[in-house]
């Protein structure tokens, strides 16, 4: 009997332990998924899915690229203008033509920040405008002399406007903003302009922002629609109009009286 007693515990024993490894997870090594592409594809890629663009929707993409956070590496830009989801947009509400007076005017461009050294793309950044014009990039010394921050021109119907942008925490931070031309080609209306320039002061590591007043000769357009893509020339009349100086502390500009 005690021989058949430990023969019953043996067999239990061994039967426990082949149902314990049975139901055990078999752990393998998955290596990671190499990305497809350039860098440019999968950016690409990564941008579509944030603004959500279709397979079969128009888009344009523009990259511009420049060292903006001293970390040894070439930054990008990149500028996405959705101008036919525009016009779709106001086909189905049935306000094409009202839409069109004013270019399109809404949320349909776009720029996102990509990180020369991590390869990592920000957070969309929109600047609502006429998607009848895309954005026009520029890079210039504006809050350092050592590295570029970069200016974003956009335009709203006969007008130009520019939005100052540095780089804080590989985001983009918007620190100014102001005029560059108003009511360019409209009939009995006076142009406004402005001509913008940086100058440095040895006490400080940051540009002012002066903003001198300008002259733009009034045009007459033949097609409404071509004030979008002019870039008129606009002379300085040497009269300072403002002065944006820099507060490190918060970031941004503040204006000071000439």
């Amino acid at each position: 009997m005690k021989y058949l007693f430990f023969i019953l515990i043996s067999i239990s024993f061994i039967s426990c332990e082949s149902t314990k490894n049975e139901e055990d997870p078999i752990v393998t090594d998955k290596p990671e998924e190499t990305p497809v592409g350039t860098l440019e594809e999968q950016l690409t890629r990564q941008i579509c899915s944030k603004l959500k663009i279709s397979a079969i929707e128009k888009y344009d993409l523009k990259i511009y690229k420049e060292e903006l956070n001293r970390d040894d590496s070439i930054d990008w830009i990149i500028a996405v203008n959705l101008k036919d989801r525009a016009i779709n947009e106001a086909i189905e509400n049935g306000k094409t033509a009202k839409m069109a007076e004013i270019g399109f005017l809404g949320n349909y461009n776009y720029f996102f920040f990509v990180d020369g050294k991590t390869k990592e793309l920000s957070k969309e950044v929109v600047v609502p405008s006429s998607a009848k014009a895309e954005l026009i990039i520029g890079f210039e010394n504006i809050t350092s002399q050592i590295h570029k921050d970069f200016v974003v021109d956009y335009k709203i119907r006969n007008s130009r406007r520019r939005r100052f942008y540095a780089i804080n925490n590989n985001s983009p931070l918007q620190v100014c903003e102001n005029v560059i031309f108003y009511n360019l080609g409209l009939d009995g209306k006076e142009t406004e302009s402005y001509v913008i320039e940086y100058v440095n002061h040895e006490s400080n590591a940051s540009n002012d922002i002066v903003v001198y007043e300008g002259s733009l000769e009034q045009i007459k357009l033949e097609v409404p629609d071509d004030v979008y893509a002019l870039v008129p020339e606009i002379k300085s009349t040497g009269k300072i109009d403002r002065i944006w100086h820099y507060s490190p502390k918060q970031r941004k500009y503040y204006m000071i009286q000439p």
